[in-house]
């Protein structure tokens, strides 16, 4: 009796929980309808529209699923008829900027469809927002990338500069020369979208904005060193960030800006973040701004036990380049023969032809290993004047090291 008692209490249970499914599904449904409808009614902007469009953020992917069906024709044929086209256009606007919002993959074909000049220009400008801000996050988008680069030349500037930075925010340099000429423009609504534009796209701006900083216009580098400034103290906030790729990103994008205002954060995270990337990334960029700690940072991991630790450390000492060669040279006579021969490999693979001496020293180091990073660095680095040291390490007791040489040989004759 008991068990049968528990038996039925058991089923009770998954139906009323089963109904409370249904029942909060049904709710979002209803609510997802009738923001849609204040969308379709009410002008983009006004409060009404505002509230069913963070309404809509907040029903995340239940509200996307929708809003991407929302996207095509057969949606308003059935049950969600609509009779004039402009209600069609601003759930579709509507739609993409709760998409962009809530960077949606699934909806990256849905919105690729209406970036052609056959829609109104508002919705196109929209949907290429959706799609960059959705580039921020995906790996790549190279069919949405040609489609948008295809748009560049429009004869709406406006629509043509949407364009370009959704572009720029997926790492693409396509409308990179757009993006100048905006930047520089006097035009009092050009400038401000391209400005902000390049600080929605962030650590995807920086590239650009370093290399247009380096030319000679000075309203254009006046522009960018503003825009970076505003990046920049971004990018520090975002080193608290509890996801760790966009800490990641932050860490690695301070580097490339160079701005010593970001120092001392660098620094905290470098000791104190969970993440290892983090650190790395954090003393990397120290270590372009010839900051000491960061260069030990990398320099101790060089000499680790850890084998992906010093990896890592090499790939980022090969970043960091010419800001360490002193310290990477200096590091060809150190104590522990990991280091000397991580040093090795991030010289040759730097080609500091200043290290060639050490390098030819080197092989006659007693450790095997050391003997044959240096040999690959000579080879890499067309040290011709190897040649001669190189020849009787074709000999060399150790197999590896002997093959090595051989390929050196080949390489510099």
């Amino acid at each position: 009796m008991h068990q049968i008692a528990g038996g039925v209490r058991g089923s009770v249970v998954l139906v009323i929980m089963l109904a409370g499914v249904v029942a909060g599904c049904s709710n979002a449904s209803k609510r997802i309808d009738e923001s849609i409808d204040r969308i379709a009614w009410t002008e983009q902007g006004a409060p009404v529209w505002e509230a069913a469009i963070e309404k809509l953020i907040d029903l995340d992917r239940t509200a996307a699923r929708t809003l991407t069906s929302a996207m095509g024709e057969a949606w308003y044929r059935a049950a969600d008829f609509r009779e004039y086209q402009e209600e069609i256009d601003r759930i579709r606007y509507g739609a993409a900027v709760v998409l962009g919002t809530l960077k949606y993959k699934a909806a990256v074909a849905a919105l690729d469809d209406y970036l052609a000049d056959t829609q109104p220009n508002a919705v196109r400008k929209k949907m290429a927002w959706a799609l960059g801000e959705i580039g921020t996050v995906a790996d790549e988008l190279p069919g949405q990338a040609d489609a948008l680069a295809g748009q560049l030349k429009d004869e709406d500037p406006f629509v043509a500069l949407e364009m370009a930075i959704a572009l720029c925010k997926m790492d693409d340099e396509r409308g990179n020369s757009l993006l100048s000429a905006a930047l520089t423009s006097d035009d009092p609504e050009i400038n401000p979208r391209v400005e902000n534009g390049l600080l929605e796209a962030g650590v995807h701006a920086v590239p650009f904005l370093i290399e247009a900083r380096s030319r000679e216009d000075r309203v254009l580098r006046e522009r960018t060193d503003g825009i970076l400034a505003r990046i920049r103290d971004d990018l520090v906030d975002a080193l608290k960030d509890k996801e760790r790729d966009i800490r990641r990103q932050a860490a690695r994008a301070l580097g490339d800006i160079g701005d010593k205002k970001a120092v001392e954060s660098l620094a905290v995270v470098m000791k104190e973040d969970e993440d290892g990337l983090v650190r790395l990334w954090a003393a990397t960029s120290l270590s372009k701004m010839n900051d000491g700690r960061g260069i030990s940072y990398l320099f101790d991991a060089l000499g680790s036990d850890d084998s992906i630790g010093r990896i890592k450390a090499v790939g980022a000492l090969v970043e960091v380049g010419d800001a360490v060669e002193g310290e990477l040279i200096e590091a060809l006579r150190n104590e522990n023969p990991l280091v000397r021969g991580g040093a090795a490999q991030i010289l040759g693979t730097g080609g500091m032809k200043k290290a060639v001496p050490a390098l030819i020293a080197l092989l006659k180091d007693s450790e095997p290993e050391v003997r044959w990073n240096a040999a690959i660095a000579l080879g890499k680095m067309d040290a011709a004047d190897a040649v001669e040291f190189l020849k009787p390490v074709l000999k060399d007791s150790d197999d590896t090291v002997a093959y090595y040489a051989e390929w050196a040989l080949a390489q510099l004759e």
